[in-house]
Order: structure tokens, then C-alpha cells, then sequence
């Protein structure tokens, strides 16, 4: 495959379908998982998965290998402060102006299951962010959470994160940024 050759647009459809598949083949494994032991049924969903999953791999490996525009620009995605009005890495004090891409909510939730990020709620914004926020119970630090993130998509971008001063849960606020 001619990497050189695709656009931003064709990148982002390709991961979008590296997604997919993954969680084609979670589905076909958790179906399978609910099969009595030894069904013929079982052992051909577990098939499946094990394609769909070696498929988006594949693709992931090829696409990582990929020059990515946020790597090429800034080195990496990066995380703005936690408190608003505190200046971010600039040292602007404005949020920088980004445009998000308009992400289905049921399909965001699914990347997030997918990256094992079990958010108790995720919110979205008529920006096209989202605000996930999770148990503070659960066993992941702050930076944990976020890189976990942003594993998931290379289109992540976090805005802020920290803690709901009120019932003191865990929240990222991030986007999907445009190509």
C-alpha cells in the first residue's frame, strides 16, 4: 500500500474501520463465550473473531506506520490544564481553536469499551467533544486514563481533566480533532 498516496480523509476511514472490526470481533468472541462448551456455533463465532481482530492488527500496524498529522505538527497530542483559566503550554490563557470531527455518541462509547476505558457517563457537547466521567473507585491514575485515551484514535485530543469538584469522580474531557 502506497502510504504517500492517501488523504487525511482516507486515513481517517481506514481507522474508522480498523475500529470496526475490533469491535466486530469483541462482539463475535462475547457471543461465543455465551455458546455451550464444545457448540459448533461457538467454535465458528471464535473464527470470526480471531479474523476480525487479526484483520484490524493488520490494518493498525500499516496505519501506524503512516506519518499522522498531529505527530508531524506537535509531536504528539497534547493535554491542556486541568483548571480552566490557567494558561496552557502557550501561556495564551485561550483554549486553542480547534475544529472536532462529529462523532456518534454510541460509536465514541464503543472505543472507549474497545480501549478498556469503562466510563460510568460520557457526555457530548454540541462542539463535538465529549466528557467521559468514570468511578472514582476504579484502579487507573489520572495519567493511566488519558494515555489509555489516547491509544484509542490518533484523532484524541484532551482538553481537560481532573476531578468533579462536587462528588469528586474522575472526568476527561476530549475531542475527535479534524484532519
Amino acid at each position: 500500500m502506497d502510504t504517500n498516496s492517501l488523504n487525511k480523509d482516507q486515513l481517517s476511514r481506514l481507522r474508522s474501520l480498523a475500529n470496526r472490526l475490533t469491535l466486530k470481533a469483541r462482539d463475535h468472541a462475547s457471543e461465543a463465550k455465551r455458546k455451550p462448551a464444545g457448540d459448533a456455533e461457538a467454535e465458528y463465532l471464535r473464527g470470526l473473531a480471531e479474523g476480525y481482530y487479526k484483520s484490524a492488527v493488520e490494518l493498525a500496524n500499516i496505519l501506524k506506520g503512516m506519518p499522522s498529522e498531529t505527530s508531524s505538527e506537535s509531536g504528539g497530542t497534547e493535554t491542556l490544564p486541568a483548571r480552566p483559566g490557567q494558561p496552557n503550554q502557550g501561556g495564551t490563557g485561550r483554549l486553542p481553536e480547534l475544529e472536532f470531527e462529529k462523532i456518534p455518541l454510541d460509536e465514541v462509547i464503543r472505543m472507549l469499551s474497545y480501549g478498556d476505558i469503562n466510563a460510568r457517563d460520557v457526555i457530548p457537547n454540541k462542539d463535538g467533544t465529549f466528557v467521559a466521567i468514570f468511578s472514582r473507585w476504579q484502579p487507573l491514575s489520572e495519567k493511566e486514563r488519558i494515555d489509555k485515551l489516547k491509544s484509542i484514535d490518533t484523532r484524541i485530543y484532551v482538553l481537560q481533566s481532573g476531578k468533579n469538584q462536587e462528588t469528586t469522580d474522575p472526568f476527561v474531557k476530549f475531542g475527535f480533532k479534524r484532519n
